[in-house]
């Protein structure tokens, strides 16, 4: 039933592989620097930093190239 619905909808299963074993990873590790920033906001965490800014513009830009990329 599981493949019918893939293969109706196109879903790759190698994308789902990966969030099914990134997925607890990325939680573990969110956790962990949350708590190291003892309770800063997680926003000003991504602003006070350079890294973090960069970050944000890259995944922005992710974002909207897959939204508004033309379709062949």
């Amino acid at each position: 039933m599981r493949g019918a619905q893939d293969a109706a909808l196109q879903i790759c299963n190698v994308r789902l592989v990966v969030a099914i074993i990134l997925g607890p990873l990325a939680d573990e590790n969110l956790r962990r620097s949350l708590f190291l920033f003892e309770g800063k906001s997680l926003w000003s965490i991504f602003i006070d930093h350079p890294i973090g800014t960069v970050l944000i513009v890259v995944v922005l830009y992710t974002f909207y190239d897959g939204i508004f990329r033309r379709r062949d």
